[in-house]
């Protein structure tokens, strides 16, 4: 069995063997555990990084909210109206190509409609809709556009469990403001906790791959909780620059955190560079770049990952989403 010694660790280690040399007192167990420990626990390390490949611009502009279904093969966002304020949207679907796209439902009244989400089984997609922030729901061949849950509060990031069965979302503007499951097969909800005490909660939040766990920003606070009863199972405050973090998410494997470009390992607490930066960056000639990543997606099966890439326009909300095939190595 591998296991992986810190940086500071290897530090004193060296220090330990140092000492001994210097004594007199070489020890060839301090020697070989320092030389031999970062070559065994390389597969392990190696896990950290990503390689990636097929990058796919969509051919739009004014895009956000992406999310890429469970198999990866297909994509929902938004598109916003450029003659309309920002948060005025459509939702879209594509292939993971930027072919075949089409508007799933638009908003006649030309009210807020974001933050789709597929559900685990592929078979529908979930969205917020209408100044209430109701929660709709949309086959993918967008028919069957109905309204599955109208109480009247600020709602956002409404996620699907493992079963399709329940949602999470956040829930606002309530006397108990928080983190609910919606059961929609009991017709019940929970509140699983609270945000009264969040001085910053400033992103969406997400589910880990077996359902047991959510993560959250505060701040620059990474907090993640026990999905079924909301107690604090960590909370870790990240030094590295949070530029482009809006929504924690999991990787596939269940042990590796992405905020933004940093990639947060769970087991030791370790902060690392998860996308370089000539992938999260797309140039216009003449043009300020678009740069990233924002509202990050991968699939559920973890071979695709999606995000937004905006610049700054006073006149418009201008940003693009780039999908490309990836591998945990």
């Amino acid at each position: 069995m591998c296991f992986r010694l810190s940086r500071r660790m290897r530090q004193e280690l060296f220090v330990l063997f140092l000492y001994s040399f210097h004594n007199k007192f070489f020890s060839i167990a301090a020697l070989l555990m320092y030389l031999i420990t970062p070559i065994a626990c390389l597969a392990q390390e190696t896990t950290y990084r990503v390689s990636w490949s097929n990058e796919v611009l969509l051919p739009f502009s004014d895009l956000d909210y992406p999310d890429l279904a469970p198999d990866g093969q297909k994509i929902v966002f938004i598109k916003y109206n450029k003659l309309s304020p920002p948060e005025l949207g459509q939702l879209w679907i594509a292939d993971s190509k930027g072919l075949n796209s089409k508007v799933l439902y638009t908003e006649e009244d030309l009210n807020i409609t974001n933050t789709p989400r597929w559900s685990p089984d592929g078979k529908k997609i979930i969205f917020l809709k209408g100044s209430n922030f109701e929660l709709w729901e949309v086959k993918p061949d967008g028919t069957n556009a109905r309204s599955i849950l109208e109480r009247k509060s600020e709602k956002f990031n409404p996620i699907f469990s493992i079963d399709s069965s329940k949602v999470i979302l956040g829930m606002f503007g309530i006397d108990d403001p928080g983190i609910y499951r919606i059961d929609f097969l009991a017709h019940s909800q929970k509140l699983i906790f609270s945000t009264k005490t969040c001085k910053n909660l400033n992103s969406p939040f997400a589910i880990s791959p077996d359902n047991k766990m959510l993560s959250l920003l505060d701040g620059q606070n990474l907090i993640i909780i026990n999905s079924d009863n909301g107690s604090i199972l960590s909370n870790k405050n990240l030094k590295t620059s949070l530029k482009g973090a809006e929504s924690p998410i999991w990787a596939p494997n269940g042990r590796f955190i992405i905020v933004g470009n940093l990639l947060y390992v769970i087991s030791t607490g370790e902060e690392e560079t998860f996308l370089p930066d000539n992938v999260i960056r797309y140039k216009e000639e003449g043009k300020p770049d678009f740069v990233g990543p924002e509202s990050m997606t991968i699939s559920r099966d973890g071979k695709k990952i999606a995000f937004v890439l905006t610049k700054p326009d006073i006149k418009s909300y201008l940003a693009k989403i780039k999908i490309m095939d990836i591998v945990w190595k």
